[in-house]
């Protein structure tokens, strides 16, 4: 499973005088740990970079690998509530209760806000907020398993699908690939790159299935 969060941008910029923090937080974030940033708002990063002062040589290259390593693969918000006369963390707030964030990190939960997480909620275990299953169950229904992996696909700027077994002439089978491109193609802030699955066709070669346009 993959999840979004919310990160405040003081927060962020904190971890790279902790040369511990941002090795955590480096490797804990990315599709292969079932949680992706959120680029909350448009210009997260320049936020990022605005709330880090002071800092040394060192801790600069630290925020940069750590923001390329973040951005690497994120999710952009389309239509976000964003008010200028707010804080970003009362901002993230508005958001979460219009289209929720799996959590928010921030420095502080003065208003203990159980979507609100900070550092140290993190070290306690469990932490249903940030502890992420990486697998599940769902049953063999084409909506469910696309809905599964619908983030996923979210990330995704080309997807290939290999399946040996699969055959165009079995409605099951073209139903289960058309919920995919569906999950694909409704990409919230981004262009979407899958091709309608009417214009792929298998060729005809021996224990494999290539696919070509046509």
């Amino acid at each position: 499973m993959i999840a979004e969060y919310a990160l405040e941008p003081k927060l962020v910029a904190s971890w790279c005088k902790d040369q511990y923090k941002c090795h955590f937080f480096r490797t804990n974030f990315g599709s292969n740990q079932g949680r992706l940033v959120s680029r909350y708002p448009k210009k997260w990063a320049r936020r990022v970079w605005d709330s880090f002062s002071g800092g040394s040589v060192m801790e600069k290259k630290r925020l940069e690998e750590l923001l390329a390593r973040l951005l690497e693969t994120h999710i952009k918000r389309k239509d976000f509530y964003w008010d200028d006369n707010l804080s970003w963390l009362d901002n993230a707030v508005q958001e979460h209760d219009r289209h929720p964030f799996r959590a928010i990190l921030a420095k502080n939960n003065a208003s203990n806000r159980p979507e609100i997480l900070g550092e140290n909620a993190i070290a306690d275990s469990p932490c249903p907020g940030w502890d992420s299953p990486h697998g599940r169950t769902v049953s063999r229904k084409a909506p469910e398993m696309a809905a599964t992996v619908k983030r996923m696909l979210n990330c995704c700027q080309w997807v290939k699908f290999i399946d040996p077994y699969f055959s165009a002439e079995k409605r099951g089978h073209k139903k289960t690939f058309t919920e995919f491109f569906k999950s694909g193609k409704a990409r919230r802030g981004r262009r979407s790159r899958m091709t309608s699955p009417t214009k792929l066709h298998p060729t005809k070669v021996p224990a494999d299935h290539t696919w070509t346009k046509r």
